[in-house]
């Protein structure tokens, strides 16, 4: 195949090249069929020999094209396809023919059967209609659906779940009682149990029913324990964690403060058409969203989601590394965004939905030129302000320090084998990039001025006289100078360049755990302060055939220690010289005379400067994303990014957004952002939409939250999802809290969990048509958090470091931390450590996913080892002691503190035959020979052990 290198190292195709297939083609056909009924069945029977990627297409017939299909005629020329005349299209003919000689499906194992035969008879004879599958067609509005007991309807929520129900001869279940109406809405809004005296408020408030409801639905919404409970839905999309995992697993930048930007901007409820840019393009955008008490910068934090994914320090191969990688990427970014499987088209275009390896491509390029980046978390009015200063001294040295004349002369010779990269300048940034200030408060900066040096800035002379295109850094700026990305075609890079206390990193494939024993000399360190050369020798990473491997390097100045990085001082500094590619390890010469004249300047001013740059105090820094070079990349034949076909350009999926690229210079994630915010856009709203209703109910009105696509469930009420999508991008302007209040102020979500008659449990056995409220388990973090609350232990302090995770002796292997204290200093358990190798065996236990990938709903198990979880766990026998121990003190009489017992671990009052047992269970551990604390402390175990504490009813 003959191919030419873009300028980032990847191929394009050259006009000789085959081109790959185009994605399914859709007509505007409107029959339903086609996506749920004869696309997958031509998949799956047909499409290895008649597919988009078959390899050897028989006959050059495509059955996924109806252009092609309807043009096509065979030697015979016999039609392929007629529409609306299957007696006349070959199709038919060839699958019902019993002549083994033309019968097709040739493999006699996929030959079609008669109810599939009439199936594809049915469609040709509607005309063959490839219709647009429900989840690419935008929200249709429609009216609330008239229904017989209007009384029972609440909200307009309501109207479309009992048309449902009427239509089926079905009535809805009787309203739950306040105490358990109140425990499922507070474990639902705050993750939390409510406590006696709530519960008590709401059961005596003389208020009218909705009234009295909204109130506490008000009250809930406004808790600080609300962005604690909904973050966690969102980290569980960002596969959040705090460690890479693979062999050693190394602990990433300080993620938390990712997963506490989270939570403040639920509890703020930043409308998520915001909160979406901010995930994938916070770092660029032009208005970023200041934290209303700090001043800082919130909106740079939430590309932290891109960088939350497993890694690794010693892959072999770079290419499949970053490949697998950014994979895992566009999964993430698919199914959180779309509710669509996109990376089943990294080998292929997607066998059922409208998804080409073209556009798999185009997103690959996106997040493939979004770099690795820690980015400032502070970044309020008081740094402004004394960076505002240093840029005043700055200006007035400056104008001190112009350039000398004999710069000219003094300028580096590079001979023409070599490649020289431009260095920026405040006209041309030349496709440089900076993290922690703007580009342009690097360039030509006043000089370096280490710890310890005088106001006469001899180090800053000594450089400056060198007349080169310079770009220097003042210790404590705590910023990156980033180079473009560049193809390595030649052996060696030298980089010219001066500092102390800094690094010098070189990133291959996007590669940023540089660590030995494979990877430790792409990084280098700063600890020279005159000009000096140093080389990388690239012979590794030499053109493989056609193929040139992506770089770019980077130098560090005041940042704090990175684990991922290795440690390096929060005061260094940094000058920049030159960048040359070349084919001899020997670095460019420097023609003579190499002089270094003394340059006039008024000593105040390098003190003036240096007193403004040691007022920056170092900010903390956090995992995140920034910009790069925009680079496409090829389609991957057969999913080997070694194996590269034609280039597609970065743009999003062409089935929702077309196939314009972007045309922003960097990797176009705002465009991205952006192409998902448009008015009529088939997804995002019902995408999120759904999730907020999968969490309050147990299932998605779309069962499949992540996957909306053909493989994914239907809607069970498509026209309730669409009228929720459309309120929720138009009426409540994209906010959570409206969306989510609009769903819990129904009487659908208020209905008892015990069916309204036997016939309604038979009639809708799966409660498909929420006939009555699905009976959910609590997920692990509620049930630890219920816990402490009913204990008493549980600390409300929001925010802040992870608590270490407590692990038992089972936790075992390499990178295994120091355990934490067994409660977890009673924090929440959104605040303990999330390690992938070394998780929680409780939390496991109750199905909390490994962050390996997105999880838009959970699994949902009922094995033994929660129930032996339950039972012998420390942490239950802890807080049982402690719950006994509550309860006592509170009360004096036996059966007030059973009564305490029941509401605080059940938010009810026990019946009179439970207050009977619990009562002859106390007696009966006394009279074997218990102590009173030992005997009340079996009992509050054991009432830890009801199904009913782990459950919402």
């Amino acid at each position: 195949m003959a191919v030419a290198l873009s300028a980032c190292g990847r191929q394009t195709a050259s006009p000789a090249a085959k081109a790959e297939p185009a994605s399914v083609a859709a007509s505007a056909g409107k029959s339903a069929d086609y996506s749920h009924d004869i696309q997958p069945l031509l998949a799956a029977q047909c499409y290895q020999c008649h597919g988009p990627d078959a390899e050897n297409r028989k006959a050059g017939l495509r059955l996924d094209d109806r252009a092609a299909l309807v043009a096509f005629a065979g030697t015979s020329g016999a039609r392929a396809l007629v529409p609306g005349k299957p007696e006349a299209s070959e199709l038919i003919r060839r699958i019902e023919t019993h002549d083994d000689d033309e019968r097709m499906p040739r493999n006699a194992g996929k030959r079609l059967t008669d109810a599939q035969n009439a199936l594809l008879r049915d469609w040709i004879a509607q005309g063959a209609p490839f219709a647009a599958f429900w989840a690419f067609e935008p929200p249709k509005g429609a009216a609330a659906p008239p229904v017989k007991n209007a009384t029972w309807c609440a909200t307009e929520v309501d109207t479309f779940i009992l048309s449902a129900l009427e239509a089926k001869g079905l009535a809805p279940a009787a309203r739950a009682d306040r105490a358990t109406l109140l425990r499922r809405l507070s474990f639902d809004l705050t993750g939390l149990p409510p406590t006696p005296a709530e519960v008590a408020a709401f059961e005596a408030d003389p208020a009218p029913e909705q009234q009295a409801w909204d109130t506490q639905v008000d009250r809930l919404l406004a808790s600080q324990a609300f962005g604690e409970k909904w973050a966690s839905h969102w980290l569980d999309l960002a596969h959040y964690a705090e460690t890479y995992g693979h062999e050693f697993d190394f602990e990433m930048a300080t993620p938390w403060h990712y997963r506490d930007y989270v939570i403040r901007a639920f509890n703020a409820d930043v409308p998520y058409d915001r909160f979406l840019r901010e995930q994938i393009a916070g770092d660029l955008l032009p208005d970023p969203r200041r934290n209303p008490q700090t001043g800082a910068n919130e909106s740079v934090l939430g590309p932290a989601f891109w960088r939350l994914g497993e890694d690794m320090h010693s892959p072999v191969d770079l290419v499949v590394h970053q490949s697998d990688r950014v994979d895992n990427q566009i999964d993430t970014f698919s199914k959180t965004f779309h509710g669509l499987t996109v990376s089943c088209a990294r080998c292929h275009d997607h066998k059922f939905d409208p998804i080409s390896q073209k556009d798999y491509a185009a997103l690959f390029g996106v997040f493939s030129s979004t770099r690795y980046a820690l980015q400032p978390v502070d970044d309020g009015p008081a740094h402004d302000k004394l960076l505002a200063e240093v840029r005043t001294n700055k200006t007035a040295l400056e104008k001190a320090l112009a350039p000398a004349p004999y710069a000219a002369k003094n300028a580096l010779e590079t001979p023409p084998a070599t490649t020289r990269l431009p260095l920026p300048s405040a006209a041309n940034p030349a496709g440089w990039s900076a993290v922690g200030l703007p580009l342009a408060d690097l360039l030509a900066a006043p000089g370096a001025i280490a710890p310890g040096e005088t106001a006469d800035a001899a180090v800053a002379r000594r450089w400056l006289a060198t007349g080169a295109d310079s770009a220097l850094l003042g210790r404590q700026t705590e910023s990156m100078l980033r180079s473009p990305t560049f193809a390595i075609r030649q052996r060696f890079l030298h980089v010219r360049a001066a500092g102390a206390g800094a690094r010098l990193n070189l990133c291959v494939e996007g590669f940023k755990i540089i660590r030995d024993p494979l990877y430790g000399s792409l990084h280098r360190p700063l600890e020279n302060p005159n000009p000096h050369w140093l080389t990388f020798d690239l012979s590794r990473w030499q053109p493989e055939g056609v193929l040139a491997h992506n770089a770019w390097f980077e130098l560090l100045d005041a940042v704090p220690a990175d684990p991922s990085l290795g440690s390096h001082p929060a005061n260094g500094w940094f000058a920049l010289a030159g960048a040359v590619l070349s084919d001899d390890s020997k670095s460019p010469a420097l023609p003579p005379p190499w002089e270094t004249p003394a340059i006039a300047a008024d000593p105040a001013l390098f003190g003036a400067w240096q007193k403004a740059a040691n007022a920056l105090v170092p900010r903390p820094w956090c995992i995140s994303s920034a910009d790069g070079t925009g680079c496409d990349y090829a389609v991957p034949l057969r999913g080997s990014p070694h194996k590269p076909g034609p280039v597609s350009p970065r743009r999003g999926l062409a089935v929702l957004s077309g196939d314009k690229p972007f045309a922003s210079a960097g990797s176009g994630r705002l465009e991205l952002a952006d192409s998902l915010l448009t008015p009529n856009h088939p997804l995002t709203s019902r995408v999120m939409v759904n999730r907020l209703w999968h969490h309050l109910f147990g299932r998605g009105l779309v069962a499949s939250t992540d996957n909306f696509g053909v493989l994914g469930d239907r809607p069970s009420h498509p026209a309730l999802l669409d009228a929720l999508a459309l309120k929720f991008q138009g009426e409540d302007q994209w906010s959570v809290k409206a969306a989510i209040r609009r769903m819990v102020r129904s009487s659908t979500y208020r209905m008892g969990a015990q069916p309204s008659s036997r016939a309604a449990e038979e009639a809708d056995p799966n409660n498909l048509l929420l006939h009555r409220q699905n009976l959910r388990r609590l997920p692990a973090e509620a049930i630890r958090d219920a816990l402490l609350a009913v204990a008493g232990k549980l600390d409300p302090k929001m925010g802040g470091p992870p608590v270490p995770v407590w692990l038992d002796q089972n936790g075992e292997g390499r990178g295994r931390p120091e355990p934490g204290p067994l409660d977890g200093a009673g924090r929440r358990t959104l605040y303990i450590s999330v390690r992938r190798n070394f998780p929680s065996s409780f939390l496991a236990a109750f199905d909390r996913p490994q962050p390996a990938f997105t999880v838009g709903r959970r699994s949902v198990t009922n094995v033994p080892a929660q129930a032996l979880s339950m039972m012998n766990d420390p942490l239950v026998h802890a807080m049982a002691v402690q719950l006994a121990a509550r309860v006592r003190q509170a009360e004096t009489a036996e059966s007030g503190r059973i009564r305490l017992l029941y509401r605080l671990t059940l938010a009810r009052t026990p019946t009179e035959d439970e207050a009977k047992a619990l009562t002859a269970f106390l007696a009966e551990r006394q009279a074997a020979g218990d102590g009173e604390d030992a005997a009340w402390s079996a009992l509050a175990h054991a009432m830890l052990q009801l199904k009913e504490f782990i459950y919402l009813s």
